[in-house]
């Protein structure tokens, strides 16, 4: 999974609301349809956007959906269950493999 350095990272405050606000998360999604080529099946395209730290991760598939959402989760101290985990590499692996023969 990449790394990223998150601005809700950078965190500061230590009152208690400012805590239990850094505990609630917002995401937007956006997506579009790329008109094709002549021939060609459309794509769509999209991004992922953190509210309130405004990070924006451009999408690729839908499990990139899931892998941004989840670094937020980690950060909460919730971990996700094994077998969301396997079916992720699974998904990220079978991706690769594709990208890798192009």
């Amino acid at each position: 999974m990449r790394q990223f350095v998150l601005a809700s990272d950078r965190y500061t405050g230590d009152s208690e609301d400012d805590l239990k606000d850094r505990m609630i998360h917002s995401f937007i999604i956006k997506i579009w349809r790329e008109e094709p080529a002549k021939g060609k099946l459309p794509k769509w395209k999209g991004h992922i956007t953190h509210v309130p730290g405004c990070e924006r991760r451009y999408l690729k598939s839908l499990s990139d959906v899931a892998d941004f959402v989840n670094i937020y989760l980690q950060r909460m101290g919730i971990r996700v269950g094994l077998r969301w985990r396997w079916k992720q590499w699974l998904v990220n692996r079978s991706r690769l493999n594709k990208e890798n023969r192009k």
